[in-house]
């Protein structure tokens, strides 16, 4: 392969003048020079437009497009794939930010693997003041069985934020979904980037998320606006996210191509339920904490527990939520050939 590839660093943006100049200053600082700038603003009504093509005239390695009306996030992500030329890609949000030698080191990451789809960066994460809350982990996938790098995906994501990657176009364009919207759609594309190859990490390459209080999924209510979700709270999202995994591993076009029906029904058993099991532990546990940390080990924290004893129950029959019985339901309602 070419060592130096042409990139395309990706921006989808809408109503973000105020922000996006940050995240676009910061690719045209990149290191790496081998490089196109594509900006898909999805009809912004702010001042974006004209910053943007301020920016264009300015610099030659950007592309502006703007849509006549909004499409929606999804249906603008699809256009990216679309439109894009480069056999890679990365991918900024208009609201964050990348280190400077970012696309460098997540190519010199692909030389070393060639072979694979995706490259891992690494997240910083800042709060709403933009101080930086942690540093995530360098994670890579390397394991030879698919079953393994997704589960390990969904063992990992939360903990190490891994939200950033540079993408084999082709691979990515079959992967994107615009179906109707999952709860967590951005995680199941990344399964299915997984279920294609391996995935190392560039270890120094930072992207720097600002989890600020408007961020697309920095609340429940955020969260169901941006998957177009209703009625999303603590207890059902496991439930919803479930029902989503289970339905991209049997139906999608991207796994049917790829494995035939016993082999997706074993993949959503191999990753369903642990990931499901695994986040409704870290919920409890999560609230058990919070409640020591605010009362201690006293008759106050005891009265809240129990008076909460509903709430954990719910958590706990939610880790019955048997992914067996979805898939032997899906097959009976959903048709033998769809599956």
């Amino acid at each position: 392969m070419n060592k130096q590839p042409k990139i395309t660093l990706y921006i989808p943006t809408y109503n973000r003048d105020m922000l996006l100049q940050k995240a676009l200053e910061s690719a045209l600082a990149q290191t790496y020079k081998n490089l196109e700038i594509f900006i898909s603003d999805n009809a912004s009504t702010d001042k974006t437009e004209k910053m943007c093509r301020g920016y264009a005239k300015r610099y030659p390695q950007i592309k502006y497009h703007r849509h006549e009306e909004n499409i929606g996030m999804f249906a603008n992500g699809q256009f990216i794939f679309d439109s894009i030329e480069t056999e890679y890609c990365v991918g900024l949000c208009d609201d964050d930010w990348i280190s400077a030698n970012y696309v460098e080191e997540l190519v010199k990451a692909l030389n070393v693997y060639p072979e694979s789809s995706m490259v891992f960066g690494v997240t910083h994460l800042y709060d709403n003041e933009r101080k930086l809350l942690l540093k995530a982990l360098p994670t890579a996938f390397l394991q030879q069985s698919y079953q393994d790098r997704i589960a390990s995906y969904f063992d990992l994501v939360s903990k190490r934020f891994l939200i950033n990657a540079l993408y084999r176009t082709s691979v990515a364009r079959e992967a994107f979904y615009i179906g109707k919207i999952r709860l967590w759609e951005d995680r199941l594309f990344f399964a299915k980037m997984l279920m294609s190859s391996i995935a190392p990490c560039a270890s120094t390459a930072i992207y720097h998320k600002w989890n600020h209080d408007n961020a697309l999924t920095g609340t429940n209510e955020n969260t169901m606006e941006t998957f177009e979700i209703e009625g999303l709270t603590d207890t059902n999202s496991m439930t919803k996210f479930a029902d989503g995994l289970v339905e991209s591993i049997l139906r999608d076009e991207f796994y049917r191509k790829r494995l035939d029906l016993d082999q997706r029904i074993e993949l959503v058993k191999a990753v369903g339920e642990p990931t499901i099991n695994r986040n409704i532990n870290l919920l409890i546990e999560k609230f058990f904490n919070k409640i020591k940390a605010e009362n201690g080990e006293s008759e106050e924290s005891r009265a809240i527990i129990k008076k909460n004893e509903k709430f954990i129950k719910e958590l706990e029959d939610i880790k019955k939520h048997n992914i067996v019985e979805l898939i032997n339901f899906m097959r009976h309602y959903g048709n033998m050939p769809q599956l």
